[in-house]
């Protein structure tokens, strides 16, 4: 249960990222993330709308329903098969997808995946 809680914490985050990307400019690492796991999640699940659905999320700064109920479906199967010890499970989708998977298992509960993306892109090499 546990990490169902976690998947829709992610995913509602991940809403959030999407919905406050500046109005003009380069968009911030973290929003860049969010919208990169939305597209994995409609490729993920077939979506025949996949496109227009991302389109959505970039140009009208929202998260289609259809849209966040492919990232829940990616994000369970990558729990799922993650506790049943397919460590790269996340990896085999895409490898943005592995920061989310400490936070799926609640290992890093209180910790903002798209934050740790942005502190991550800031640190130097």
């Amino acid at each position: 249960m546990q990490s169902i809680v976690n998947i829709h914490q992610i995913v509602d985050q991940i809403e959030r990222q999407i919905s406050e990307r500046p109005e003009e400019g380069t968009l911030p690492r973290a929003q860049v993330e969010a919208l990169d796991v939305v597209y994995h999640a409609l490729v993920f699940n077939h979506h025949p709308r996949g496109l227009a659905l991302w389109r959505e999320a970039l140009w009208q700064r929202r998260l289609p329903e259809e849209a966040r109920q492919a990232v829940v479906e990616m994000l369970k199967h990558v729990s799922g098969a993650v506790a049943h010890g397919e460590a790269q499970a996340a990896s085999r989708i895409c490898n943005c997808l592995q920061i989310f998977v400490d936070t799926i298992l609640g290992d890093r509960e209180s910790c903002d995946p798209l934050s740790v993306a942005d502190e991550e892109a800031a640190a130097p090499n």
